[in-house]
């Protein structure tokens, strides 16, 4: 009775842990990125795993104002506003996202209550990763150029702003151990808010969401797949590839030098060649 009762007790601990666990399954047709496996300081300053994670381009134009030059589409010789993302995790419990704004003129002066109008990050994600229900769980956290977190600051674990020549970097942490470890996905989103001297919002900048209904509607949301892959075998193979490629330039360039001196052997062979038939000729004549 007793072995009975401690078996029951396990298989109840089993079913109430994975209970607690909203494993996500992947949508077809999603956007998707990827977040590879390292730590990192959520410091704002862009430290070397970082450099291994893809990269996500934020260019989708949702919405734009009245007035804003990006009405009549991307045109050259404008300087436009520009972010991209990319995502890592620590293969436990926690996702890590990097976003690099470039925006030479931001501006914090909207009117209260109106952060939109400010340049800001803006973070969405939902742990259900559902294309059909709109009332899954969802967050959506805004973050200004100057650090101030608008929206939802709690549900970061940690996030840091840091202000650079031509815009600004924003490091967040979120909590992601309900959605079931590797090779499971959730959804997120990404978006930038470029104002016009702070009183409007030039354009609104997205990833997936392309009809600006992010803020309401987690089904317009990418989705982000936590994968079993590391940044230290993405390194080493970096390394590795970059060390072959070394070995391949150095041998080729041995070969070449080789051949040219066999080049000038021949050259000088033919040339001594020629002098002792010629030494010969003159011989005879004599």
């Amino acid at each position: 009775m007793k072995k009975l009762l401690c078996a029951l007790t396990a298989v109840l601990f089993v079913l109430t842990a994975v209970m607690s666990v909203s494993a996500a399954a992947k949508v077809e047709g999603r956007k998707t990125c990827e977040a590879y496996v390292s730590d990192v300081t959520v410091d704002g300053k862009i430290e070397d795993a970082w450099n291994y994670a893809p990269k996500y381009e934020v260019t989708t134009v949702k919405t734009y104002e009245k007035n804003s030059y990006y009405k009549e589409g991307m045109k050259t010789g404008v300087d436009y506003a520009s972010e991209y993302c990319k995502v890592l995790w620590n293969g436990k419990d926690t996702l890590y996202v990097l976003a690099v704004v470039v925006d030479k003129t931001p501006f914090l002066t909207a009117e209260e209550g109106k952060s939109w109008n400010n340049d800001s990050v803006e973070i969405f994600w939902s742990f259900a990763n559902s294309k059909t229900d709109t009332k899954a769980e969802k967050v959506q956290t805004r973050i200004q150029s100057d650090g101030n977190i608008i929206l939802n600051k709690a549900k970061f674990k940690d996030c840091k702003v840091v202000k650079t020549a031509d815009g600004f970097v924003v490091e967040a942490a979120i909590d992601v151990s309900t959605v079931g470890g590797a090779g499971q996905y959730l959804g997120i989103d990404f978006q930038y808010n470029d104002s016009v001297k702070g009183k409007t919002r030039q354009v609104c900048l997205g990833w997936s969401d392309s009809a600006d209904k992010a803020s309401s509607d987690p089904t317009v949301y990418g989705q982000c797949l936590l994968s079993a892959t590391k940044v230290a075998d993405k390194k080493a193979a970096a390394e590795a590839a970059k060390t072959t490629k070394a070995a391949a330039t150095t041998a080729a360039a041995k070969t070449a030098a080789a051949a040219k001196t066999a080049d000038v052997s021949v050259v000088i062979a033919a040339a001594a060649i020629t002098a002792a038939a010629a030494a010969i000729v003159v011989k005879k004549k004599h």
